[in-house]
């Protein structure tokens, strides 16, 4: 458990309530950088993490032990990265939450209370059918140990539905089997995932602000074209205006030649850290192992709408998706088609407003 980065989180979010604790803060205020048509700005598409009981064991007893957010829960709280569990994982934190916390030597009612208040309302539990369970690009998890597990199969069954998706576990047979990257604990990916999201998430940013600017731009220049052509004598004050603007200018070159080497010494710096930042965010990605379609599988619309509607960062109504998706794709939806995908597949919880979400909110005792 990495206990070092405790940086305070930023200002609070909309989130639906169902899902967050009041006591719970967002590190990411900006909503448009869950913007569903901004999500594959980098390039790629945004991982989802699917993470299994012994991390999200672990994760509690070191809350409970340090007072501060685990990584588990500030990877769910950077608002990048949607975290999902098994529908068999609440049963086993139930029944093994208890030994873990002794055997960590922390007080088991403190660990177990941090789970049922703190941790369990940000993660949400993926049902599937029987089909999504015999994919045969995963078919080697379903064999007996020490070759598979089975007891992980649903964690895995889950990445595939949603990837590409990274699993956070402290269990070796993901690693063994080439579905997740080898390493001494659950912490070293979720601190990948962490800070290839606050990367993705800059990136982001910089692409909104060059929209704003752009259009704030274009509505300048369209606004003194409606005026030049409403009111003509605005024309020729226009060009004095400007030709004494830049006889000042002239005046003062100067001035103006040393202020502008220095902005561009500064883009320069801003652009050599835009380009090293890019270039991280490449190397994390390429060396994060992911749960992934094989080249021969074409995703499935089901399969195409989970994935959206996982990576949206809120419910939506199925006109809302329609939208999304077919910004996205060249591959058209209806309304009508997408709702009748999501009411026949556990996978989609139809909320109040006619809107879905993926997963339902884990239940606790």
């Amino acid at each position: 458990m990495d206990l070092e980065d405790r940086q305070s989180p930023g200002p609070s979010r909309e989130h639906p309530a169902a899902l967050v604790p009041a006591q719970v803060s967002w590190e990411i205020p900006l909503k448009w950088r869950l913007r569903p048509d901004l999500m594959h700005i980098t390039g790629e598409p945004q991982l989802v993490a699917v993470l299994d009981t012994n991390a999200i064991a672990t994760a509690c007893c070191m809350e409970a032990i340090s007072g501060h957010q685990s990584l588990a829960t500030r990877l769910v709280l950077t608002g990048r990265v949607p975290c999902f569990i098994a529908e068999h994982v609440p049963g086993e934190m139930d029944e093994h939450l208890d030994r873990i916390a002794r055997k960590i030597g922390v007080d088991a009612g403190v660990a177990t209370s941090v789970w049922r208040d703190r941790v369990a309302p940000l993660f949400r539990v993926v049902d599937l059918p029987i089909g999504e369970y015999l994919r045969p690009e995963i078919a080697g998890i379903r064999q007996p140990e020490p070759v598979g597990d089975p007891d992980d199969w649903p964690s895995l069954a889950i990445a595939a539905f949603l990837g590409p998706a990274a699993i956070i576990t402290r269990d070796g047979v993901f690693a063994r089997l080439g579905y997740a990257n080898k390493a001494s604990d659950w912490t070293v990916t979720a601190k990948v995932l962490r800070r290839a999201a606050a990367l993705e998430g800059e990136q982001i940013d910089r692409a909104v602000v060059a929209i704003m600017s752009t259009q704030m731009m274009w509505a300048g220049v369209g606004g003194l074209v409606k005026l030049g052509r409403r009111f003509p004598w605005t024309v020729p004050v226009s060009l004095v205006l400007a030709a004494v603007a830049g006889r000042l200018l002239w005046q003062a070159r100067a001035d103006v030649q040393a202020g502008g080497r220095d902005l561009l010494d500064h883009l320069g710096l801003q652009m050599r850290r835009v380009l090293a930042e890019m270039g991280e965010y490449a190397q994390l990605r390429s060396d994060l192992l992911t749960v992934h379609d094989p080249p021969w599988r074409a995703e499935s619309p089901t399969e195409r709408c989970a994935r959206t509607l996982a990576r949206s960062g809120e419910a939506m109504t199925p006109g809302e998706l329609r939208d999304v998706m077919n910004l996205a794709s060249s591959e058209q939806v209806t309304a009508a088609g997408l709702r009748r995908i999501m009411s026949a597949h556990p996978s989609f919880i139809r909320l109040p407003g006619d809107r879905y979400q993926i997963g339902r909110p884990v239940p606790v005792e």
